[in-house]
């Protein structure tokens, strides 16, 4: 019984690595397109402190002339990965503000940073699911220039 086993294993386990997933994506071209221009007094580097239920915590977040990297989250390359079919971005730009919408199938998340300081910038973070934006988790942030 016990070689039984060990056969299936390996039958499975031989079928699993051999088999050929051809799909949509094994012709296509990797895309390098970008989707965001963030303001120049909100781009480099930043530390985003939170507390949440008595807790706190840090995320990092940096901005480019051209793209949004949140948590070591390249969102450039996360959109290029999933399509903006699956992924769509827009933003809303000012002297004082910075809104980034990030519209998933299932989920959005919403960054919107107001400029305080040349070196401080309030972050409100929201993500909710589409069908239920009423159980969204909201985190405030205070970043500070790196």
């Amino acid at each position: 019984m016990k070689r039984l086993g060990l056969i299936i294993i390996a039958l499975l386990f031989w079928t699993s690595c051999s088999v050929d997933v051809s799909g949509e994506f094994d012709d296509a071209p990797i895309r390098h397109d970008t989707y965001f221009s963030p303001p120049a007094w909100i781009q480099g580097e930043w530390v985003g402190e939170y507390t949440i239920n008595g807790n706190n915590g840090s995320d990092s977040f940096k901005f480019t002339e051209d793209n949004f990297i949140v948590r070591g989250i390249d969102y450039n390359e996360r959109i290029n990965f999933v399509s903006e079919k699956y992924f769509t971005p827009t933003e809303q730009i000012s002297t004082t503000n910075y809104t980034i919408n990030l519209k998933a199938i299932l989920f959005t998340e919403i960054y919107n940073f107001s400029r305080i300081s040349e070196s401080e910038v309030s972050c409100v973070y929201e993500r909710g699911d589409n069908d239920d934006w009423s159980n969204r988790v909201i985190i405030n942030y205070t970043l500070t220039r790196r």
